[in-house]
């Protein structure tokens, strides 16, 4: 999977306003808020490359 330079971007500005020691918190802590904002959509997983 290739996460474009600008989301990381995004990621690492919201990681360090809230003082988060790794990246992979603050994605952590991204994910819950969107799962607790839209519990109930219904996301296909996306085919991995090759399939």
């Amino acid at each position: 999977m290739n996460i474009s330079v600008e989301l990381l971007e995004r990621i690492d500005k919201y990681r360090f306003k809230r003082m988060f020691p790794a990246r992979s918190e603050a994605i952590e802590a991204l994910l819950e808020v969107g799962l607790k904002v839209n519990p109930e959509r219904n996301v296909k997983p996306t085919p991995e490359k090759g399939e």
